[in-house]
């Protein structure tokens, strides 16, 4: 397996998700997911674009953040920024790479008895790597999204018209949006195809509004 896609084997293996983070981080000899280079992507910057409508906003959460680099890509519209992923590991490199920001773990997955409440929530391309537990991640979603806040979702889909992990639990991107419905309102979202369409299906992304009064998880 050549350094480019050496992250894989953790993550998935004979069409089951094994979600090995930690040891990914730990080991991988490239950088997970390009991250270095996908953060200048022109996607992201579309991204970047959709979060200035809002902006500026006082607090913020990037869940599931990896190293930080799209956590420092947002972090000039925020007062305070901090980026939670599942992997200590990540974490460790995230803090080094950009001191001036702050890092912690969390597991999106599990419940959690008590959430504190941000003003921006971004979730960017991790719904594959939670879909066992997507019923208490987006609840936790919910949860970390204060009153009228912004939750920003961004996903990258494969060829829908071929099987792919995760795909008996967010098929589309309708779909996955449709998650949040009960609980958030959509001011702007867009999808467009990503890459050559024989292999790779849609990026959509959507900026949602907390509703006023709606229940916590």
């Amino acid at each position: 397996m050549s350094n480019r896609a050496d992250y894989h084997k953790y993550v998935f293996k004979h069409g089951r998700l094994l979600g090995q983070f930690d040891r990914m981080y730990r080991e991988s000899k490239r950088v997970p997911w390009d991250q270095d280079r996908t953060v200048n992507s022109w996607w992201a910057d579309v991204a970047i674009r959709f979060l200035e409508l809002r902006s500026p906003y006082d607090t913020a959460i990037d869940v599931g953040c990896g190293l930080g680099y799209f956590t420092n890509k947002f972090a000039h519209l925020c007062r305070t920024v901090v980026g939670v992923d599942v992997s200590s590991a990540a974490i460790q490199k995230a803090k080094q790479k950009f001191p001036n920001l702050r890092f912690q773990v969390l597991d999106i997955r599990k419940a959690h008895r008590r959430m504190r409440f941000f003003d921006l929530v971004v979730v960017k391309d991790i719904f594959w790597y939670v879909f066992p537990d997507l019923v208490q991640v987006v609840r936790n979603l919910t949860a970390l999204t204060a009153p009228g806040g912004r939750l920003f979702v961004f996903q990258s889909f494969p060829n829908l018209g071929r099987p792919f992990v995760g795909k008996h639990a967010v098929p589309n991107p309708e779909m996955l949006f449709q998650c949040f419905q009960d609980s958030f309102v959509s001011e702007y979202s867009c999808s467009c195809q990503e890459y050559l369409r024989s292999q790779n299906g849609p990026m959509c992304m959507a900026l949602l509004r907390k509703k006023r009064g709606t229940r916590e998880a």
